[in-house]
């Protein structure tokens, strides 16, 4: 395990191997670099301050949150679950990703409810919401979507679709 204090900055080569990278602290904290993160199990756990995705990251484990602010809208970075096992996304704290992609053949699913504000791209396996909310954000700035589900990539559960309107009208 690896409790990370401050920034996570990948300007090489991390190899996850089988641990948890458990985000910690209670000032500001960025993932970035000129190389994309992998990580095996990835945990947030800040009492404040937020974790800023800067670029593309990705899972081969599970996702929690359990406390704390994660940004990964700003940066528009995009998460990938591609391990080989079963994966989930769970904490107590929901994250709202901007771009989400599930690549397992053996599936990710919620344990928790969580938000996208991008495009959620199902390229193989099964994404299992059952029992929990996922939603897809719809503000000024855009509306998230599903891309088309190719590969063998498929949906399971209840998916909540928002719909932003402007208030031009004077309604």
């Amino acid at each position: 395990t690896i409790r990370a204090q401050e920034d996570w900055t990948n300007n090489g080569t991390f190899t996850p191997r089988t641990g948890t990278v458990i985000f910690r602290s209670t000032s500001a904290q960025t993932i970035s670099g000129t190389s994309a993160t992998a990580f095996n199990h990835l945990t947030v756990d800040k009492a404040s301050g937020t974790l800023t995705l800067s670029g593309s990251v990705s899972v081969s484990g599970n996702w929690t949150s359990t406390q704390g602010t994660i940004d990964a809208t700003t940066n528009n970075s995009t998460v990938t679950f591609n391990g080989t096992s079963a994966q989930t996304i769970g904490g107590a704290s929901a994250t709202t990703f901007n771009n989400l992609t599930i690549s397992n053949a053996a599936g990710v699913a919620l344990t928790s409810s969580h938000n996208i504000q991008g495009t959620l791209t199902v390229s193989a396996g099964t994404f299992t919401t059952t029992g929990y909310t996922f939603t897809l954000v719809s503000n000024s700035s855009g509306t998230a979507r599903i891309a088309d589900l190719t590969g063998g990539g498929s949906i399971t559960g209840n998916i909540t679709m928002q719909r932003y309107i402007a208030g031009t009208e004077g309604w």
